[in-house]
């Protein structure tokens, strides 16, 4: 199993953070079939190999993803396309 663990800071106001993350969301799941069930500022994330959570925090975004063994073959790619999300929608 793999872990991502992604911390982004930000400055950007509470409705600009939630509406970045739920696009990330919507992403993880239109492309690797991540479920996300949104409680609050949390999100919990679950897929076919994938488990995780995102947390929207004052001044920063949490997110950790253990993924299974077949989706650890693709680490590096979900692991650089949600930063590259992040901070492309919150720099």
């Amino acid at each position: 199993m793999a872990k991502i663990q992604i911390t982004h800071r930000h400055s950007r106001s509470d409705d600009e953070v939630v509406a970045a993350a739920k696009g990330l969301a919507a992403r993880l799941e239109k492309e690797h079939g991540v479920r996300c069930e949104w409680a609050a500022n949390e999100a919990t994330l679950a897929g076919k190999g994938v488990t995780g959570r995102l947390k929207i925090a004052p001044g920063q975004v949490d997110i950790e993803v253990t993924l299974g063994l077949a989706m650890s073959l693709f680490k590096g790619l979900v692991e650089r396309e949600m930063r590259d999300y992040l901070t492309h929608h919150l720099t």
